[in-house]
């Protein structure tokens, strides 16, 4: 509704009525609802993603570790400072100087701090994604690229195959096993009969 409401305002500052007002704004509302989909996407990439930032948190970091080759100590260590450690020292620095809004201070460093986190292991999510999709591509039995292949064929190949797994049909198939009527029933195996 919000989005509906946006693109069917029109600035105060244009005159009311006329044919090209009306263009903008039936332009501005289409754009507008064509865009609901892309962002509702986007917001479920992220949401996604923050899951697994969560999870991973709560599992003693065992992507971060992977990805930056830490020990548990150092991981422990980083998690400390951007979670507690940065704001905390934020927070005792702002009450030495005696600001009035100490604690806006320290909740938006708090916030920037774990958003630099979080966004950090993002781009190392996708990134190890975007590794993994080329590594599966140059190695797969049925494609035919080598090792030495060049990363924009490797690259197309991909896009290729996503095309065809996103836009291809889907076959259902039922089989009946044979002789499935002298297999006994749940009932007659748990007697052992």
């Amino acid at each position: 509704v919000c989005f509906l409401r946006a693109a069917s305002a029109v600035p105060p500052a244009w005159p009311r009525g006329g044919r090209w007002i009306d263009f903008l704004r039936i332009t501005q509302f289409f754009g507008t609802l064509f865009a609901i989909p892309i962002f509702i996407y986007g917001l479920g990439t992220v949401m996604s993603i923050a899951s697994t930032f969560v999870a991973d948190i709560w599992a003693g970091h065992p992507f971060i570790k992977n990805v930056t080759k830490w020990d548990d100590v150092g991981a422990e260590w980083m998690t400390f400072l951007i979670f507690l450690g940065i704001p905390l020292s934020t927070m005792i620095i702002t009450l030495f100087i005696q600001t009035d809004s100490w604690w806006d201070i320290t909740a938006l460093i708090w916030f920037y701090s774990v958003f630099a986190f979080f966004l950090s292991f993002a781009i190392g999510t996708i990134y190890m994604e975007i590794v993994g999709c080329i590594h599966l591509v140059r190695r797969h039995p049925s494609i035919s690229l080598s090792e030495s292949s060049p990363l924009t064929s490797v690259v197309y190949r991909s896009f290729l195959i996503r095309q065809a797994q996103k836009l291809s049909g889907v076959r259902h198939r039922s089989y009946i096993a044979a002789h499935a009527r002298d297999m006994p029933t749940s009932k007659e195996y748990a007697e052992g009969d």
